[in-house]
């Protein structure tokens, strides 16, 4: 009876750590996704920022050119 005990308290613990090695891998690639995504991010930013400040220089271009086409009529 006591050893029946043992063997299945020895095969919980075996069973809990295969859990727990599972867990740990899935962790891992979970937290290997999110640090591309955070690359991602980071990188569209980037360029959300250089298209806006394309546009404003564009706006303003435009801009200048109706107050020297104001001034010119």
């Amino acid at each position: 009876m006591e050893n029946m005990d043992y063997q299945q308290i020895k095969e919980k613990i075996k069973e809990e750590e295969l859990q727990r090695k599972m867990r740990e891998q899935k962790n891992k690639k979970i937290e290997a996704q999110l640090k591309k995504v955070e690359k991602l991010e980071f990188q569209f930013n980037r360029e959300k920022i250089k298209l806006q400040a394309m546009i404003a220089k564009e706006n303003n271009a435009m801009n200048s050119s109706d107050s020297t086409d104001n001034i010119n009529e």
